[in-house]
């Protein structure tokens, strides 16, 4: 069994769909294996993927659209001691695997390891659309867990998805994304966090596509601002498995002033913390 198990999601990527895949074979970490999942796609991606006879790709594709990565399709008794989340519409340098393999195995206590990300348009040029959400999003200083999930709350996502190598044992935070349909990786750093800490390695080791005409699944269109903002108020539900007040005050210090004899529970005080997130962005 290979150490690495690579997933690469597929959906009507058929213009981009090689270049991911090479950009995977030609890692310079060679312990790996390259699972691809194709969502029911209609254009001929199934035919690209069908043509390569590389012994570490498995192939798989859905019946029907099921809008992303489901783990329960592959179980963990299949999978190596690190997977790998990868989309087939962006690239990744090749030297990424590397890297965060060897930052996995020296540090045992960071359960996911993540990196910077280079943002590119439809062509594969670098994006200069520097009003774009995309253009600056996964520049991120590294946290501890807690430093995250009180971003999370206040400011939304900043991790890149296609950059995460994950250890085995973590993958259950994809188990089930509660309806989520435009932030699931959202959801999951949230649950991430809650359990372990992560560390961003900071440098460009994942190209990361900005489509034309907000053509991305979490693309700056009415319909997903709506939905986003719908789902949103849905994660901040992850909070309220928050127990302690230890643990509350660790993520958000300024919850202080709400926890007192007459309001000594937590439920009180994240309420009180989401109201004032609310008024703020009024």
């Amino acid at each position: 069994m290979a150490k690495v198990s690579v997933i690469l999601t597929s959906y009507n990527h058929a213009k981009f769909l090689r270049e991911s895949i090479d950009s995977v074979l030609k890692q310079t970490y060679p312990d790996f294996e390259l699972i691809i999942a194709d969502d029911a796609s209609t254009d001929n991606s199934w035919e690209i993927i069908k043509s390569y006879s590389d012994p570490r790709i498995t192939s798989y594709r859905n019946v029907t659209n099921q809008r992303g990565f489901k783990s329960e399709a592959f179980p963990q008794a299949t999978l190596g001691e690190y997977i790998a989340i990868h989309h087939s519409d962006d690239v990744w340098e090749a030297d990424k695997l590397e890297k965060q393999v060897a930052y996995l195995d020296e540090n045992p206590e960071v359960a996911a390891v993540f990196t910077h990300a280079a943002i590119i348009d439809e062509d594969g040029n670098p994006f200069r659309n520097e009003d774009h959400p995309y253009y600056r999003v996964f520049d991120q200083p590294n946290r501890s867990r807690y430093e995250w999930l009180r971003y999370f709350f206040y400011h939304g996502n900043g991790l890149c998805h296609p950059s995460i190598l994950i250890r085995k044992e973590y993958i259950d935070v994809y188990e089930s994304f509660h309806g989520i349909i435009q932030l699931p990786d959202f959801e999951s750093w949230i649950r991430l966090c809650l359990r372990s800490e992560i560390y961003v390695i900071p440098e460009k080791l994942v190209r990361f596509r900005v489509r034309d005409n907000e053509g991305n699944t979490s693309g700056n269109r009415q319909d997903t601002r709506i939905r986003i903002q719908f789902e949103l108020l849905q994660l901040l539900n992850f909070y309220r498995s928050i127990s302690t007040v230890e643990l509350l005050v660790r993520i958000f210090p300024e919850a202080v002033k709400y926890i007192n004899d007459q309001h000594p529970d937590v439920l009180f005080a994240l309420g009180m913390l989401a109201v004032e997130k609310g008024s703020n962005q009024v």
